[in-house]
């Protein structure tokens, strides 16, 4: 038999975001430091959380496709699929059928063929194209879902079939409760006096700000991310930091030393994309600082492996900047603020904007102009057993270094200059740098407020969230 994968992943969950505008058109207010939920359940959240448009685009489709292409390792199928223009492609169309929805409806799913560069075999994919269901539900290294084969046509069928009970839960939530709980929503925030609102979901927020490698829609701009370091707080950065306690027990990969911290970390990768001159750092071997080729090096991850000497002039750049801005070391690991860092900076001729709220409206004058963003911001628990929505899982920084704006399929109006007009016709993300060896980072979504928040798996960063811009060598 023919080399088939009947997959029924989450391959896209970028792409849930751009599908569900209705739940994304109201968004989040802060209260206290913490964001205000209305808490819905599943049923009632999945009866307001998808357009009256439930048929995806063709871009939005292909971004499926790509996404669950790039998410196989191993195969010769990564690097093969360019564009739909080198594929053949047809949609097919099955009725929704059960006796309890209020009017028929037709679910499409598109089918996929294209040949591989290196064995010239045809590979085939089929995607649910309805944003309540968007996934690949069939690929095939080997097989051709363009020709006639039992085996393989009854597996699909069974796939499409699957798909279909599960929109068919949805569309009977749509049906019985979407009106019932618009008025709820409606007088909620009529009640308490809120301009926007976000939902919580089995106690978990809804989010769209999950990172992604690869976001949805026609791009319209792009100022490309500026650091070329993916730096962390292990071993080999925190080479020179103190010794600590065993009882500490950071966890292997820090060789019993404190972290390097993130707030350092932060600014060390901004002062490497800067490259002020610094005279006055020395390795303990005896080693002047230099940039070299630091701007865009990242060491090995810790492991078995003797320091380089990139390592030790990184590691003593990271040691100056915790001694000159007075970090305190803990069993929680290095504490020192955006701002301690920034004062003992400007001795480089290194200068950063005050801190201000978190906003594409506040970032974008320094990202168009090259500079970046440091961001700090104290996060929540959200998932798994620590999941009360409340807890307070310690602060971080990090660094926005870039951001995109893409066109939202229901939009085509043209160039708008002020950010507040953007975010109303555009899906904006910005770019993070997170300050843990390339996790998390990515492209995070913007609200159509101009706010933001960083969902990191477990950890949603939204508690007093600030930034600062206009990072820069004067």
């Amino acid at each position: 038999m023919k080399n088939y994968y009947l997959k029924l992943l989450p391959v896209a969950l970028f792409f849930l975001s751009g599908c569900s505008d209705k739940a994304n058109e109201v968004d989040t207010i802060i209260d206290n430091g913490y964001r205000s939920y209305i808490s819905l359940s599943e049923q009632e959240y999945n009866s307001i959380a998808y357009p009256d448009n439930k048929e995806l685009t063709n871009s939005e489709i292909e971004d499926i496709a790509k996404s669950y292409i790039e998410s196989i390792k191993g195969t010769s199928t990564r690097a093969t699929f360019n564009s739909f223009s080198d594929v053949q492609k047809e949609k097919i169309t099955l009725p929704l059928t059960t006796n309890k929805h209020e009017k028929d409806e037709n679910i499409s799913f598109t089918k996929i063929k294209w040949t591989a560069q290196q064995t010239k075999k045809p590979i085939s994919m089929i995607v649910s194209s309805d944003c309540r269901f968007p996934y690949v539900i069939a690929f095939s290294e080997e097989g051709d879902f363009f020709s006639p084969n039992e085996t393989a046509d009854l597996m699909i069928k069974n796939a499409m079939n699957i798909a279909l009970q599960e929109i068919s839960v949805i569309k009977q939530c749509e049906d019985s409760l979407r009106e019932k709980t618009k008025a709820y929503v409606n007088t909620q925030i009529r009640e308490k006096g809120m301009k926007h609102v976000e939902y919580l979901v089995n106690n978990t927020p809804v989010t769209r700000s999950s990172a992604t490698g690869n976001p949805s829609g026609q791009l319209y701009k792009i100022v490309e991310p500026m650091l070329k370091t993916k730096w962390d707080q292990t071993s080999p950065y925190n080479l020179y930091m103190p010794k600590c306690p065993p009882e500490y027990d950071f966890g292997y990969g820090y060789d019993g030393r404190h972290p390097a911290g993130c707030a350092i970390i932060a600014w060390a990768q901004v002062l490497a994309y800067l490259q002020p001159n610094i005279n006055d750092i020395t390795t303990p071997e005896g080693q002047k600082f230099y940039w070299g080729n630091l701007g865009s090096y990242s060491p090995n991850f810790w492991g078995n492996h003797e320091p380089t000497e990139e390592d030790k002039r990184l590691a003593s750049l990271i040691k100056n900047l915790a001694d000159g801005s007075g970090t305190k070391f803990t069993r929680k690991g290095g504490s020192v603020s955006v701002d301690e860092v920034a004062n003992y900076v400007k001795k480089w001729n290194i200068h950063i904007d005050g801190k201000n709220s978190c906003t594409f409206q506040n970032m974008a004058n320094s990202l168009n102009s090259r500079r970046p963003v440091i961001c700090r911001g104290t996060a929540r628990a959200i998932r798994g057993t620590r999941a009360t929505g409340v807890f307070t899982n310690g602060s971080h920084a990090w660094v926005v270094d870039g951001y995109q704006i893409r066109v939202r399929p229901s939009n085509v109006a043209l160039s708008p200059k002020q950010p507040r007009r953007i975010l109303k016709r555009y899906n904006v993300y910005c770019h993070a740098n997170m300050g843990w060896g390339g996790s998390f980072d990515g492209w995070y979504l913007y609200r159509y407020d101009g706010s933001i928040d960083f969902d990191c798996g477990g950890d949603l960063y939204d508690i007093d969230l600030a930034c600062y811009p206009n990072a820069r060598l004067n």
